[in-house]
């Protein structure tokens, strides 16, 4: 059996960390908040705890995955890779926790996570799935360099808008 180490990856302001068990109630808490609404929330505490595995799992399944952001070692939220059967392909996403929007620590952490996977896996392109409501996400996703793919398939025909990541220099 094969044994994976999921990464810590640091950025000029952030640390993206595998997540530990206590970093579990802050998660939940966020998923129990209205500002979950654009992933389908709130949500109890089972569902948060079915979210927070398979951010977990997905590395070892696929070698992407989810990772917890700190800054300055505070847990301010989440950004990553997942892949749950009912998605069409990998959706790189992003949360942030209270307090921690308007920083810009949503699109480092999204360039860190897009890079550190096209860097380690066979990926070609990435997707984000954002609610059509959701400018903030719509914001980031542009930022990152994501393109809007109108012919993309959407997790469970919902109607987002789905950027489509490329690895930094490559062609769309």
């Amino acid at each position: 059996m094969t044994t994976l180490t999921i990464p810590t990856i640091t950025t000029d302001r952030l640390t993206l960390r595998p997540y530990r068990r206590e970093d579990f109630p802050a998660y939940a808490a966020f998923l129990a908040t209205e500002r979950s609404k654009y992933m389908g929330g709130p949500y109890g505490e089972s569902d948060a705890w079915w979210w927070f595995t398979t951010d977990t799992v997905t590395w070892q399944f696929h070698g992407f995955g989810t990772l917890a952001i700190e800054v300055d070692g505070t847990l301010a939220g989440m950004a990553g890779l997942i892949f749950p059967p009912n998605f069409p392909e990998p959706e790189c996403g992003w949360a942030l926790y209270d307090g921690f929007t308007g920083h810009g620590f949503a699109t480092e952490a999204g360039r860190a996570m897009l890079d550190h996977t096209f860097a380690t896996t066979s990926l070609k392109s990435i997707v984000s799935y954002t609610h059509p409501e959701n400018l903030a996400s719509h914001r980031v996703a542009e930022r990152l360099g994501g393109v809007h793919d109108p012919d993309a398939a959407t997790c469970n025909n919902e109607p987002d808008r789905v950027y489509r990541h490329f690895p930094q220099g490559a062609a769309a």
